[in-house]
Formats: C-alpha cells, sequence, structure tokens
C-alpha cells in the first residue's frame, strides 16, 4: 500500500525527536527510527492493526512503546498516519480537536 503522513504525524515526530534528544540525540534518532520502521510495516499489512473507534472512527493502533501511532486506511492502497503520541496522552480531546 501507499503511505501518506499528515503534516500533523510529521510535527509529532519532530517533537518527540526534539524532546529526546534534550538527553541523547543517539537515542532520539533510534526512536525517530523504530517509529518509522514501524510505518513501513503498517503500509504492508495495516488490518493486522485493529480499529479503535471507540477513539475516532476508522482510526488504527500500532505501537513503538512508549508511543501510538494512529493511522486510517484511506481507500484500497493508501494508508495514512495521522498522529503519534505518547501512550500518556489523553486521545479523547485529541482526536475531538482532529476533527
Amino acid at each position: 500500500m501507499r503511505l501518506e503522513i499528515a503534516e500533523r504525524a510529521e510535527q509529532d515526530i519532530e517533537e518527540i525527536g526534539d524532546h529526546i534528544a534534550l538527553d541523547s540525540p543517539l537515542a532520539a534518532e533510534g526512536v525517530v527510527a523504530k517509529i518509522e520502521a514501524k510505518f513501513a510495516a503498517i503500509a504492508q499489512q495495516p488490518l493486522l492493526y485493529a480499529e479503535q473507534s471507540d477513539i475516532a472512527p476508522g482510526f488504527r493502533r500500532a505501537l513503538v512503546y512508549p508511543y501510538s501511532i494512529w493511522f486510517r486506511i484511506k481507500d484500497v492502497d493508501t494508508v495514512r498516519i495521522e498522529r503519534v503520541v505518547h501512550g500518556a496522552r489523553d486521545l479523547q480531546p485529541l482526536f475531538e480537536s482532529e476533527g
């Protein structure tokens, strides 16, 4: 499947990397690389990840502990990464603000 990454998800990754880099730039690179590798896995088999409609309709979640990657299957050949957030975040308000 084709992979799209929402602008907000790109910002999430940048913020995650910047935050981790305050303590360890090397660790930040590793975490970002793991997240990006998971994007590729999602694109290969998006149906492996259960729908999380209680959070937002059509959303699915993949984990790269402690981060959650939130994505949607847009059509028969496209997956869109919508957000990458820390697992401790309050998700409902986050996705309500996304519309």
